[in-house]
């Protein structure tokens, strides 16, 4: 029997010896709960800003296999633990096959659209999964896409303290020569670039995942299904057609100019757009 009531205790079970012999439901479950130091802080900004959650896409036929292994997880896990799944991304560019990529608040639309072009004739759902995920322990905090940071390259992106995830939401980043403002009717809850990731370390336990949003009535009634099958009744279930639409016009969160551009082209970018201030 194994008794935990503070976050303490989960902190001591999880360096335990007995805690490499849970199963793996039982893991994914106290590792949803070991913190990172910055937790507290962390908790406080995501109340500030009203996050209200983390958001994860995928292939419908990777629900189940979600289900009945009680977890979201990495890809190093569904190797190691011989769990089928759907992948959308062979290249993984950023190296962290130990990590679940989530957006905040809102699904990165430049890869959903990639995603749904190429798999065009599958059905895909949007997770929407407990902000608290946001301070596990392990987790990172990148400005922008992870992948950028690929081939051993120190960009600064990628980080994994407090501070690291309030950039997330910086009034100005520069992301390869690309210098972007945040501007002042940007939602709070909303990262600076679209294309922010926050990346859970292993594992997102079944019973962190909030509300799936579908695009129809037909990939509802197949959600449905796959719930009952596997006694899920915490999970709401909503149809958001409007999520599907490739080709989006992307609401851009900021103002870009492209700081590698001749002096001319800055200027003249400037002239109509005077709320604009250059980092130098």
């Amino acid at each position: 029997m194994i008794q935990v009531c503070r976050q303490d205790d989960i902190n001591e079970l999880y360096k335990a010896d007995k805690y490499h012999q849970l199963p793996i439901d039982i893991k994914a479950f106290i590792d949803s709960y070991y913190v990172n130091h910055w937790a507290e802080q962390i908790k406080d900004e995501l109340k500030t800003r009203r996050v209200t959650e983390l958001v994860h896409f995928t292939n419908m036929n990777n629900l189940d296999p979600i289900f009945k292994n009680f977890g979201i997880y990495g890809i190093k896990n569904l190797i190691d633990k011989n769990i089928k799944y759907f992948n959308t991304d062979n290249k993984r560019l950023d190296g962290l096959y130990e990590y679940i990529c989530c957006s905040v608040t809102k699904v990165n639309n430049y890869y959903f659209d990639n995603c749904l072009e190429r798999f065009r004739y599958d059905d895909f759902c949007v997770l929407k999964i407990n902000p608290r995920i946001i301070y596990k322990a392990g987790t990172l905090y990148s400005v922008t896409n992870a992948a950028k940071e690929s081939n051993n390259q120190v960009l600064g992106y990628t980080g994994n303290t407090y501070e690291d995830f309030c950039r997330l939401f910086a009034d100005s980043l520069t992301i390869d020569g690309i210098y972007k403002k945040r501007l002042p009717n940007n939602a709070d809850n909303i990262p600076t670039d679209e294309q922010a990731e926050v990346l859970i370390h292993e594992s997102i336990h079944y019973y962190d995942i909030k509300e799936i949003v579908v695009k129809d009535e037909r990939t509802k009634n197949k959600c449905e299904r796959i719930l009952e099958e596997n006694k899920i009744n915490w999970i709401s279930l909503t149809i958001d057609e409007s999520l599907f639409c490739t080709k989006k016009n992307s609401n851009e969160q900021a103002f870009q100019i492209d700081v590698r551009k001749s002096d001319d082209t800055i200027d003249e970018t400037l002239a109509h757009n005077s709320d604009v201030v250059l980092p130098f």
